[in-house]
Order: C-alpha cells, then sequence, then structure tokens
C-alpha cells in the first residue's frame, strides 16, 4: 500500500476503520465466491519449481482460505495456513515435523 493511503487509513477513528476493514473482507469474499477454487491456488508444479530454484524442501505459506498440507513427491511438502476470520493460524515447527494450528483471536 502507498504511504498516502496508509496515512488516510490511520487518520481515521477506530471504529471508521473496522468498519471499512469489514466492508472490504465483504468485498473480497463476494469475489472470491465467484472464482474457480483452481485459480486462487498455486499449482503444483509452480511449488515444485520454486523449491527446486532455492533448493528448499519445504514451503510454508498463508493463506488461500483452505489451510492444507500438500505432499508434493518424496521430500517436498507446502503448508498452507488458513485465513484469519474465525481463529488465527500458525505453522508449528518442531524435531517431528511441522504441524498447522488454529488458534482463537
Amino acid at each position: 500500500r502507498s504511504a498516502d493511503w496508509q496515512r488516510d487509513i490511520l487518520s481515521r477513528s477506530l471504529p471508521e476503520r473496522i468498519q471499512l476493514a469489514n466492508e472490504m473482507r465483504e468485498q473480497s469474499r463476494l469475489s472470491n465466491a465467484n472464482k474457480s477454487q483452481n485459480i486462487m491456488d498455486v499449482t503444483d508444479e509452480v511449488v515444485l519449481s520454486v523449491l527446486q530454484e532455492h533448493e528448499c524442501d519445504v514451503l510454508i505459506h498463508g493463506h488461500t482460505h483452505r489451510p492444507a498440507i500438500h505432499r508434493l513427491d518424496q521430500t517436498k511438502t507446502r503448508y498452507v495456513l488458513g485465513d484469519w476470520n474465525r481463529c488465527g493460524w500458525l505453522a508449528r515447527i518442531e524435531d517431528r515435523g511441522v504441524s498447522l494450528e488454529c488458534f482463537p483471536i
């Protein structure tokens, strides 16, 4: 976002900003409701290409409104965090692996 846009938004009262955020979320929801799920997600081929280019086995990203763990091949995995409508999302990285967790907000 531009500095002017940020300055304009931050100059508004908190209730105005909350109302604007709610309106923008609703516009996004309506817009996305009419789109195919296929065009709203990245393809496995693109993810594999990026992982190979950067010599990585794991990609963690958010959010496509569909949290999931995608096993792309024997060694590569994509973790997708969910949106923050009903809960917040995190990827917990531990010795035994990565898990996706939803927490109250």
